[in-house]
């Protein structure tokens, strides 16, 4: 006879992409006899995963212009109230429509939005220099400004408008 631990993950869908999932887990002894389980006598587990999301709004971007052959100041993209709730509203749905279902509980996103960057824009330096000047920390960003909060954070998302002079949507 020995004992195991057996965790079954389990869910649901109802079309139009409604999840629901739950980690539930039991000890059984296992001999030369069948064993019964019943995986759902149990509670399901809660969350083990909780990543803090901190999403940082840089309001303005300075946007490449090809004919010049760089950023172009007089070509901004300036990122609305608007813009910045519809993201924290996307991102909390997001968690909650699929991250947690589908992780069956076991995982979600608790995002939060600091301080909006008002003084200091996002410049593209060159046509694909959004992931150039993401790629680190850029030097004329205020990062210490966010400092406090890099401690309850465990990943970050800048967010600013990519809106080139020309562009109709």
């Amino acid at each position: 006879m020995s004992d195991w631990f057996i965790g079954v993950g389990l869910g649901t869908e109802s079309p139009p992409y409604d999840y629901t999932g739950s980690y539930r887990e039991q000890t059984v002894t296992v001999d030369a006899s069948p064993v019964q389980v019943d995986i759902t006598t149990n509670p399901p587990l809660g969350v083990q995963e909780d990543t803090r999301i901190g999403i940082l709004p840089i309001r303005r971007s300075i946007n490449y212009v090809a004919s010049l052959g760089g950023p172009d100041p007089s070509n901004t993209g300036v990122l609305s109230d608007d813009d910045i709730t519809d993201l924290l509203t996307q991102a909390r749905a997001t968690s909650a429509r699929w991250l947690e279902p589908l992780s069956y509980g076991l995982a979600r996103w608790t995002v939060e939005v600091l301080p909006t960057v008002e003084d200091v824009p996002m410049v593209e330096q060159n046509h694909d220099g959004w992931v150039a000047e993401l790629g680190g920390m850029r030097p004329d960003l205020d990062w210490p400004a966010i400092g406090e909060v890099s401690e309850n954070a465990d990943l970050y998302l800048g967010v600013f408008p990519v809106l080139r002079r020309g562009f109709h949507p």
